[in-house]
């Protein structure tokens, strides 16, 4: 039986994490409200995380 698809959109690209990170850090230059600031850079923190743990996992021997 094939894998559930998953019905958000985002979920299904494969894109570079590098490019990913260079447009939030875009976006957070641009945002002027502090709270909505704090909310992307968080975002941007987790998902740093999850690749270096990606990364480490598939570099273990």
């Amino acid at each position: 039986m094939p894998a559930h698809k998953s019905d958000k959109p985002w979920r299904q690209r494969k894109i570079r994490v590098s490019n990913l990170e260079d447009t939030l850090m875009r976006l957070v230059d641009s945002i002027e409200d502090t709270k909505s600031r704090l909310v992307v850079q968080k975002e941007l923190a987790s998902l740093r995380a999850k690749e270096k743990v990606n990364y480490e996992s598939k570099n273990r021997v």
